[in-house]
């Protein structure tokens, strides 16, 4: 007559010394609350440790390496929740500069009567003149990058062969709204 074989329990013991009743190998399941979990998962570390070792540790010692981690974990965390601290108020200041430069930029747009206007050029300095001369205007940048190279390859040098220096240049037209004459009885006029 075959007899079922006696279930196996979890040979965890628990910081105040009760011992776990769930069945050998139940934390797999995951169908625990998770500081019995954690407590779980933290000897079966050291048991793994000790086993690597080729040691036996008894239970004494085993709590005594636990507590000692333990300790060291509250101080690695309070260590991570300060740096999160820092971490929080720097982010804090970053969203704080960020939402000041969108209400700068909402406030500078609505001041425009017009969007700016931008134009670009390439242009050749003058030695002789000791100054730099205004070629054509475009509107689109590519263009005068385009004259910028063309005026390079042409003319690489000045007659003498002093190499010729070329730029390119960004003009940027902005219109704004100026607040109009203050009339006598200190009313502004648009």
């Amino acid at each position: 007559m075959d007899q079922p074989e006696p279930e196996t329990r979890c040979n965890v013991t628990f910081v105040d010394g009760d011992q776990c009743a769930k069945p050998a190998g139940h934390s797999d399941d995951l169908h625990m609350p998770l500081e019995t979990w954690q407590k779980h998962e933290r000897r079966a570390r050291w048991e793994a440790a000790a086993r690597a070792a080729k040691r036996p540790v008894d239970r004494a010692a085993l709590r005594a390496y636990m507590a000692v981690a333990d300790e060291e974990q509250q101080d690695l965390l309070a260590v991570l929740q300060a740096e999160r601290a820092q971490a929080d108020g720097i982010i804090t200041g970053l969203r704080a500069e960020l939402e000041q430069a969108r209400a700068t930029t909402l406030n500078e747009a609505a001041a425009e009567a017009h969007p700016a206007e931008q134009s670009w050029a390439a242009e050749l300095y003058d030695p002789l003149a000791d100054e730099w001369v205004p070629g054509t205007r475009y509107l689109v940048r590519d263009r005068a990058v385009n004259h910028l190279a063309h005026a390079s390859a042409v003319g690489p040098t000045w007659k003498d062969g002093t190499p010729t220096q070329h730029r390119l240049v960004r003009a940027t037209t902005t219109y704004t709204v100026e607040p109009g004459p203050v009339s006598e009885d200190g009313a502004q006029q648009q």
